[in-house]
């Protein structure tokens, strides 16, 4: 009777284990994706955006119709894939805030292209965030510890 009761226990104890892990997998494979579009959204956010400054620069010297709707077109698909990016962004994290922030300057327009330093520091935050989200997939509740390990080597 205690073999079976002994059995029945690891049995348990196993289902359990396989049930945490299942669930972390699930979590990774949904951050991973969240990664993902927050990067393709970021890109397409850079692309659109280029096309926004083109369309209300030429509007400024060539005022028409044409240009009045191609600078409509063009600020509709920067807002979309703005409001995408922030929807993915947490709005309690330092550099999630900085992100944003730096993406609000950005529909600015000033020129017909965008501030090229500006593009830049928006890249390079981003890349910090999506290699911290990475770190934070990668290595769960571990995360503090290995950075911790990493920055002492």
């Amino acid at each position: 009777m205690q073999i079976v009761l002994s059995i029945l226990a690891i049995l348990g104890i196993g289902s359990i284990v396989a049930g945490l892990i299942s669930w972390r997998i699930a979590v990774s494979n949904f951050r991973q994706s969240w990664i993902n579009a927050l990067r393709d959204d970021l890109a397409t956010y850079l692309k659109e955006l280029e096309n926004m400054h083109h369309a209300i620069g030429r509007l400024l010297h060539e005022a028409g119709p044409d240009e009045e709707q191609n600078k409509q077109d063009a600020r509709v698909a920067v807002l979309f894939v703005y409001w995408r990016i922030v929807l993915r962004l947490n709005r309690v994290e330092p550099m999630h805030i900085e992100l944003r922030q730096k993406l609000d300057d950005m529909m600015i327009v000033s020129a017909k292209v965008p501030d090229r330093d500006k593009i830049e520091e928006i890249v390079d935050l981003a890349r910090r965030i999506l290699k911290q989200e990475w770190n934070v997939t990668k290595y769960g509740m571990f995360t503090s510890l290995v950075a911790w390990m990493k920055a002492c080597e």
